[in-house]
Formats: structure tokens, C-alpha cells, sequence
């Protein structure tokens, strides 16, 4: 398991965040420190200013503190070994976009009640499962990373059919509408 040692953790005194930068460890479970508020991105993997990254391919699970309140872009991106995610017990937590870019080992995903909206959630090929809840107030299309870069343009038909298997959502005059909190969602 991680130790305090294994993380470069800074705080913000002018807002009072605690921001994770980095993940220096090589194990296979991750447990977050408690007290940090904002995790920022590529903390696994390293990304250079060249543009190029290096995977991490030893981390499995991460297990996130209840302080969490912001994941950052790409913060999980590259963990090509990660299976599982243990998600903090809050009332609001901001996913910000292509979290899980990159994380080929990622079968099932269930996104969390705390999460109330979503941006750009790119998916592996093998994910088979992806549960979404029933109470999101905002959601930008993803799709199947292996298409990300396609000259094709941008599909969304992977993100109707992911939201209309809950019952919650439904699909209104070419928008996607949450029926339970009246919210549009996407058109």
C-alpha cells in the first residue's frame, strides 16, 4: 500500500485546496491521502513537454479519500493496469474531462451519484460495462478512445445508447433530456 512519501502534495493557502501533482510510488493499490482536495493531471502517468507519455503499468486500484472534490483533466490517464476505482463518499464531486484516457485495463466503471456532471469521458475498447446514474445535470459526449483520433469526425451514438439504457433519460426532439431533474443534458 502507498505512503505519504510516495505522493508531492502542495497546498493552496490562498484557497485552501490540497492539490496532489504526483504519484511517485510503484504500488499496486493506491490510496490518496486524506486531506487532498483537488487531484491534478497525469498524476500516474508522466507527461513530457515533448507531448509524449510513459504509462504507469503497475497501479490496479485507487481508492480516493472523502476530501476529494475535484479529479482533474486526464488525472488517471495512462494507469494501463487499473481495474478498479474506490470513489470518496461526498455530496458533489467534479470529473473533469478524459480522466480515464488511456486505461486499458478498465472493464466496469460506475460513475457515482456525487458526480453531477461529466466531460469528455473517453472509453477503451475494453470497457464492457459503464453504469451511469440517475441524477446528472450535465454530460458532453464520449467515445470509444480507439476512435478518438479518427479523421471521421466526432461519434456521440456510443454516448445515446450508454444514457438511454437508464429509464431516467429519454430522447426529446433530438435532445437528451433527464426526466427526473428536467434537465437537457445534450442535443
Amino acid at each position: 500500500m502507498s505512503t505519504d512519501r510516495d505522493f508531492i502534495i502542495k497546498q493552496d493557502s490562498s484557497c485552501k485546496k490540497i492539490y496532489l501533482y504526483a504519484y511517485l510510488g510503484n504500488e499496486k493499490v493506491v490510496k490518496i491521502p486524506d486531506g487532498v482536495t483537488h487531484i491534478g493531471s497525469f498524476i500516474f502517468a508522466k507527461y513530457s513537454s515533448a507531448k509524449t507519455v510513459k504509462p504507469n503499468t503497475t497501479v490496479e486500484k485507487i481508492i480516493l479519500p472523502d476530501s476529494v472534490r475535484i479529479i482533474d483533466n486526464q488525472a488517471f490517464a495512462f494507469c494501463t493496469a487499473l481495474k478498479e476505482i474506490y470513489w470518496p463518499k461526498v455530496k458533489r464531486l467534479a470529473l473533469l474531462g478524459l480522466v480515464f484516457r488511456g486505461c486499458a485495463s478498465l472493464t466496469k466503471l460506475e460513475i457515482p451519484e456525487c458526480v453531477k456532471g461529466m466531460n469528455l469521458l473517453y472509453i477503451n475498447d475494453n470497457l464492457k460495462e459503464l453504469i451511469l446514474h440517475d441524477s446528472l445535470d450535465q454530460l458532453l459526449p464520449f467515445n470509444y478512445e480507439s476512435t478518438m483520433w479518427s479523421k471521421k469526425g466526432y461519434d456521440i451514438t456510443l454516448t445515446v445508447e450508454t444514457v438511454l439504457k437508464n429509464p431516467v433519460y429519454q430522447l426529446i426532439d433530438g435532445w437528451i433530456v433527464n426526466t427526473k431533474t428536467q434537465g437537457l443534458l445534450f442535443r
